[in-house]
């Protein structure tokens, strides 16, 4: 497969490899405001006030959605996509304070409810680790439901944070999003080719065919396993 773009990603090294000089992609970004937010958010209100800030970024790759949290813990570092729970628990407790991880992990109970705010006020609503938790189950249930954003290509990145404008960049760039972890170069190569070939001849559905019309497709017939009493 051929890459054809103005910019350079972590897969294309694969290309030394060899070619198919028949399958083409021309990786184009393209950025498209979006009126309503179709995929699961996360309620996202950065801040450097707080230990760290959240942003909600889907990755579309080759017919799946890819759910990520973008965690700053330090605004002046680069931020860290995580794409799972457990990223997020080891970026939490790596760079911030015990109290704060007791409150990130608090877990609301009706009882005694007013001494445990007290006790675990050290993290803001709507983001502690069950909230984390819901928003990446909620990914997963949906992961191949968004087929209509793939007809732009095999890559996209929706972007969404309270702040700004919903956007979606169709053939966007996945090194910096850190997405090696979750396809090596060598897999994501493959899978976007997959899905190229996919494009230029797509699969014929297989056409369903009648019990009547398969016993005379395979030469039996009503007297195959009888005897004939014709005789």
């Amino acid at each position: 497969m051929r890459i054809i773009s103005n910019f350079r990603d972590y897969y294309d090294c694969v290309q030394r490899l060899g070619q198919d000089q028949e399958t083409m992609y021309l990786r184009k970004k393209r950025t498209v405001e979006l009126e309503m937010f179709p995929f699961p958010i996360f309620w996202c209100h950065p801040s450097n006030r707080e230990p760290v800030g959240f942003r909600v970024a889907i990755v579309g790759f080759c017919g799946k959605i890819y759910p990520a949290l973008e965690v700053t813990y330090d605004w002046t570092e680069p931020s860290v996509y995580c794409y799972s729970v457990e990223e997020v628990d080891a970026v939490v407790g790596r760079h911030c304070r015990d109290k704060e991880i007791q409150s990130y992990r608090w877990k609301f109970q009706r009882k005694r409810q007013r001494s445990q705010w007290k006790t675990y006020r050290y993290w803001p609503n709507r983001q502690r680790r069950t909230d984390v938790v819901k928003f990446f189950d909620a990914c997963a249930d949906q992961t191949d439901k968004h087929k209509q954003f793939f007809r732009d290509g095999p890559i996209f990145v929706a972007r969404w944070d309270r702040t700004n404008d919903m956007t979606i960049t169709y053939n966007d760039e996945l090194k910096p999003l850190g997405f090696v972890r979750v396809f090596d170069p060598y897999s994501a190569f493959q899978e976007i080719y997959m899905f190229m070939c996919n494009l230029a001849v797509p699969q014929k559905p297989i056409p369903k065919v009648s019990d009547a019309d398969m016993v005379v497709a395979k030469g039996f017939d009503k007297y195959s396993f009888r005897k004939d009493h014709r005789k």
